[in-house]
Order: C-alpha cells, then sequence, then structure tokens
C-alpha cells in the first residue's frame, strides 16, 4: 500500500512532517538499543564519537551528558533532518561538542584514523554496499576504536508491511560472516533480544 511505502520511505531518508514522526516512533521502538549504546560509550568514555544517520539527534542528546569530553560528529541523509536537530541543539545549546552534517556512509568527510567510537542504529538496511560501508567506517577509525552496529533481524523485519519495499534485509549470521571476513581485528555479534534484535561490535 502507498501508506506503507511513506512510512517506509522515511525512515530510510526522514523529510518534513512525516520524517519527524518516524524518527519519533523510533526513538520509541529502539530503546533496546539504545541502552546497549549507552553503556558501551560509558565503559567506553570515547574523545571522538560518530553517529551515522541521527535523524532528530535523540541519541546524541542521551550520550552527550555521560562523558564532557567526548567531541561528537553526526552524519545523516535527510538535509531537513540535519537543520531541524541543529536548530534543536542551538537552542539547547548543545553545539558546542556536536558537529552535524548531510552525508553518505558511502563516503565519510572524516580524515582516516579519526573517532575512538563509531556506532550506527537501525541504518545498514539502506546502505548501498554493506562491504564498502564498512570499509569506510574502518578508514576512520583509529587503531582499537569500534564500531557498534545496532540492528533488526530478517525475521523480525519480514513481519512489518512496511520493510517489503526499500530495505536490504539480514540474518545476523550473514552479518557477522561479511563483516568478519573484513580488515578488523575482531568481530563480535550479540543478540539483545534472541532472533530479533542484535549488535555487531567490531574493532578496528
Amino acid at each position: 500500500m502507498f501508506h506503507d511505502y511513506l512510512i517506509a520511505k522515511n525512515f530510510a531518508l526522514p523529510e518534513g512532517f512525516l520524517g519527524k514522526i518516524s524518527t519519533k516512533t523510533m526513538n520509541i521502538m529502539n530503546q533496546t538499543q539504545y541502552n546497549f549504546l549507552y553503556q558501551a560509550f560509558f565503559r567506553f568514555k570515547p574523545q571522538t564519537c560518530l553517529d551515522i544517520g541521527f535523524g532528530n539527534g535523540y541519541v546524541l542528546k542521551q550520550l552527550y551528558p555521560l562523558n564532557p569530553t567526548t567531541q561528537f560528529w553526526g552524519i545523516e541523509l535527510s538535509q531537513d533532518m540535519v537543520s531541524y536537530t541543529t536548530k534543536k541543539f542551538t537552542y539547547q545549546s548543545l553545539g558546542d561538542r556536536i558537529q552535524l552534517e548531510q552525508g553518505n556512509i558511502n563516503n565519510l568527510p572524516y580524515k582516516n584514523n579519526y573517532f575512538d567510537l563509531v556506532y550506527s542504529i537501525n541504518t545498514l538496511y539502506f546502505w548501498d554496499d554493506l562491504e564498502h560501508s564498512y570499509q569506510e567506517v574502518n578508514r576512520v577509525l583509529k587503531t582499537n576504536g569500534l564500531f557498534i552496529n545496532l540492528f533488526y533481524s530478517k525475521k523480525w523485519l519480514d513481519r512489518l508491511p512496511t520493510t517489503k519495499k526499500g530495505f536490504s534485509k539480514y540474518t545476523p549470521t550473514e552479518i557477522y560472516a561479511r563483516v568478519q571476513s573484513m580488515n578488523f581485528s575482531s568481530v563480535k555479534l550479540v543478540p539483545l533480544k534472541n532472533d530479533l534484535i542484535y549488535a555487531l561490535i567490531v574493532k578496528k
């Protein structure tokens, strides 16, 4: 149905009023993934951190007070979300440690070996090239840096009518196998809710 198509489109590229609704919906749905990330961030205490696909900035705002020396960057496909979140963070006086810009994981506009921590939540379904995207993350990570990739399994996504088009779906074992063959020092798959929600933790 066209209604499902619009919802799916705004999960991938949130724009306008529907984009704001879709990002708020994801904020509600993704709490299990967020909580895992918050705990990992608090233990790791990175000095440089990149959010790939920050949406309405919800996660960045939650991470901001957890370590006062962390500098944050965020990249997002949707220029609407970049403008909206930038204005919101400026109003909330969060702009001193957060830099946001429009862009794509296929061509990250950052220097080699720059970030201690990179994370992305429920974006891999929309990447054009999984291997190339991981290679770009590898490039911008420092040695011993971490990439935390949080995602829903194909089994879970197949239940939703909105994911029938525009989503690349993967089983957790498929993601693990493909990333394990790349140039990372370690790859760990952590089930957050068995057969439904997973974290792939990759160390450079």
